[in-house]
C-alpha cells in the first residue's frame, strides 16, 4: 500500500460532503446487504416561490431519519410544522420503514415531536452549554405493513368493500369524512371497528366524545 499522502485542511464543499456520505453509504450498504437507501424532502413556499418551510431526510434499512425541519418565523403557528412532518412520515410508511430518528435542541421542538407520538430515546444534558440535546423516537406497529391492513386505510376499504352490507358502507363513507377533521394515528384500527356489529353506535358515541 503505498503511504505518501497529503493532509488538507479546508472548509469542506457540498461535493466534498457529498463524497464522504457516499463512501459510508457503500460501506454501510455491504456490511448489511441493505441497499435502499434513499433521500427525500418537503417544502412550503410562498407566492414568490421563495421556501417558507421544509424537511428533508434519509430513510435505509428500515429506518428513516428526519434531518432538517424548518418553518419560518411568520409561518409558525399554522400547522405547516405538522403538514411536513407527516410528509415524512407517510415517505417513511411507503418505503416500509420501521422506526424514525429524529434529533432537536431543546430550545427547537421536543415537545412538538412528543406531541406527535415521538418518545425521548436518549439526552445529552448541557450540549449546547444550558440546552440538551434531545433525540427522539417514533415506531410504526407491525400491522400497519400488513398486507391487507395497509398503511393507508383506503386500502383496506378496497380490500373490505366487497365484505360490508350497504349500511356498513355508508358508515364508512361518513368515518373517511370525519377523519379528515381529525387526526387519528390509527384510523385503520377504527375502520375496522367499524365494520363490527352496532357500528353505527359506536361511531356515533365516539364522535360525540371527541
Amino acid at each position: 500500500m503505498n503511504t505518501n499522502h497529503i493532509l488538507t485542511r479546508s472548509v469542506p464543499s457540498p461535493n466534498d460532503l457529498q463524497f464522504l456520505e457516499d463512501r459510508l453509504y457503500e460501506f454501510n450498504s455491504d456490511q448489511t446487504g441493505q441497499e435502499d437507501g434513499q433521500l427525500f424532502g418537503f417544502f412550503i413556499r410562498n407566492e414568490q416561490d421563495e421556501i417558507v418551510a421544509g424537511c428533508c431526510g434519509w430513510t435505509w434499512a428500515h429506518a428513516c431519519q428526519i434531518q432538517s425541519l424548518w418553518v419560518h418565523s411568520s409561518w409558525r403557528g399554522h400547522g405547516y410544522g405538522r403538514t411536513l412532518l407527516e410528509s415524512a412520515e407517510n415517505e417513511a410508511r411507503e418505503r416500509n420503514c420501521k422506526v424514525i430518528l429524529i434529533g432537536s435542541y431543546s430550545f427547537q421542538a421536543p415537545a412538538f415531536y412528543q406531541k406527535c407520538g415521538y418518545e425521548l430515546a436518549w439526552q445529552l444534558n448541557d450540549f449546547p452549554p444550558g440546552h440538551q440535546h434531545c433525540y427522539l423516537i417514533k415506531r410504526f406497529a407491525e400491522t400497519e405493513n400488513d398486507s391487507i391492513l395497509s398503511t393507508k386505510p383506503w386500502t383496506f376499504l378496497i380490500y373490505e368493500v366487497k365484505k360490508m352490507s350497504s349500511w356498513q358502507s355508508h358508515i364508512i363513507k361518513l368515518y373517511l369524512n370525519y377523519i379528515k377533521f381529525r387526526r387519528l394515528q390509527r384510523p385503520h384500527e377504527k375502520l375496522r371497528q367499524l365494520t363490527d356489529s352496532g357500528a353505527a353506535g359506536k361511531f356515533r358515541n365516539h364522535c360525540m366524545k371527541t
